[in-house]
């Protein structure tokens, strides 16, 4: 029969006094292994993330808009599996080809164009659904008016709020922003691949909340835009609109205007790709260590 010191590897040097050391060096080898894979497990709370491609995704609804109860959740179609829309699709899109890699990211839409409803991936609730933000008790709209866009977030991305990086202040804590400018508007919770064109370091209350600048691939203008400078030819006005939205719409809710780094210019699509690439390095150290210090917990992801 097989010896129990490859089994039970927390019991090892105890049964290896017991009588095993007839098998001789071979089995405590096997032994020790054992212990330490035991030891890993341990250490490692949290399982890699389950990729769920967003073609297999169906979303549920809990409770009613517009009340503190209200939910979106994401399902797993093939295993019913609930699956976190932060953690579980992935963030760069494989389905296009022809386009050089990291120009073609999937979002998550929180809110579509023409709505107030502040909605958001919460980090903090298990499988991370959208819900409508709360602040004082109350939940949330955008006083300053309908978002003239779509608004959402990269999955597997994580503004980091211990580096400072090229704006010289931390990360929001948050996955990264994307401001959709395409006029297709999405379901809200629907995950769809953009492409950038580029970025704005928008500085939040001291923290760095970068805005990433996308178009819908399926767009009409999509073809046509490659970069920052395509949006001017193509949107006149576009880019400067975002900035300004971004700098002046908590005017309404009585706080001070935003500020810019990089004197509110924005990044091309080159600058953007090294930002979320830096991010989403971010999140793996944050998924795949357990870093529970800095991380949003639950940090929830399902073992596959």
């Amino acid at each position: 029969s097989a010896c129990p010191l490859t089994k039970r590897c927390t019991r090892w040097s105890m049964l290896a006094l017991q009588g095993c050391r007839s098998r001789g060096a071979v089995c405590l080898v096997a032994a020790a292994a054992a212990a330490a894979r035991h030891r890993a497990q341990q250490q490692h709370t949290y399982a890699p993330a389950k990729v769920v491609a967003p073609s297999r995704i169906k979303l549920s609804e809990a409770g009613a808009l517009g009340t503190m109860e209200y939910r979106i959740f994401f399902n797993d179609i093939d295993s019913g599996a609930r699956i976190s829309p932060w953690h579980n699709l992935p963030l760069y899109d494989n389905t296009i080809s022809k386009v050089p890699t990291g120009k073609i990211v999937n979002m998550v839409c929180e809110m579509p164009k023409g709505t107030d409803h502040k909605m958001e991936i919460t980090p903090k609730e298990q499988w991370n659904p959208i819900k409508q933000d709360v602040k004082k008790g109350a939940l949330r709209f955008i006083k300053h008016g309908k978002l003239p866009w779509n608004y959402g977030a990269l999955p597997q991305t994580w503004e980091d709020p211990t580096e400072t990086g090229n704006t010289g202040l931390p990360g929001d804590n948050d996955p990264i922003d994307v401001v959709d400018i395409s006029s297709i508007v999405p379901q809200r919770g629907h995950t769809y691949p953009v492409k950038i064109l580029g970025t704005l370091a928008l500085i939040d209350e001291g923290e760095t909340d970068w805005k990433m600048i996308a178009i819908n691939v399926k767009d009409p203008l999509a073809c046509g835009m490659n970069d920052v400078d395509d949006v001017e030819k193509q949107m006149p006005g576009m880019v400067d609109a975002v900035r300004q939205w971004y700098r002046v719409y908590k005017l309404a809710e009585g706080k001070p205007l935003n500020a810019y780094s990089f004197e509110g210019r924005a990044l091309p699509q080159s600058d953007a790709i090294k930002v979320i690439e830096q991010a989403h390095q971010s999140w793996s150290k944050l998924n795949l260590k357990g870093n529970k210090k800095y991380s949003l917990d639950p940090l929830v992801v399902p073992r596959a």
